[in-house]
């Protein structure tokens, strides 16, 4: 599932989320990275403060965060890592923070940058999905499918 490869699990002063290696609309391959304002907020007071800020020259990200196996404890432990990030936009309000890796994948790396299409219509299918690591843990696609 390529949609997989741009989903990253999200580490950060003892904290974790999910995120979205994102593309923007230059196609530049800038790498954006979109995850919830909670996440970087950890002492959960609304702000950003500085200490928080500073924090995300350390945080890691680990694209491919995923068992090898439904039903086994085979996990990929390691996944595709990249550390450090520059904040570069945030609002506590939709619990969103948009983040710049300061190492951003290269070519070969296997990890994929989400986006969007031109397409006019819904997809054949009529489905959705949400990948996400929850309370860190390895991903997990969860189906939407409209009825």
């Amino acid at each position: 599932m390529p949609y997989a490869k741009a989903v990253a699990r999200f580490s950060i002063n003892g904290g974790q989320g999910t995120g979205t290696l994102i593309n923007n609309e230059a196609n530049n391959g800038r790498a954006y990275f979109l995850t919830a304002f909670h996440v970087v907020d950890r002492n959960k007071n609304g702000v950003l403060d500085a200490s928080e800020i500073n924090a995300l020259s350390t945080a890691t990200f680990r694209f491919e965060f995923w068992r090898t196996n439904c039903n086994g404890n085979n996990s990929i432990a390691n996944g595709i890592g990249f550390s450090g990030a520059i904040l570069r936009a945030s609002w506590k309000y939709t619990d969103m923070v948009l983040l710049e890796l300061m190492n951003p994948p290269g070519i070969g790396d296997c990890v994929n940058y989400a986006g969007w299409t031109r397409q006019t219509g819904a997809p054949a299918n009529n489905t959705g999905f949400v990948i996400h690591h929850p309370q860190g843990d390895d991903m997990r696609i969860t189906s939407l499918k409209k009825r």
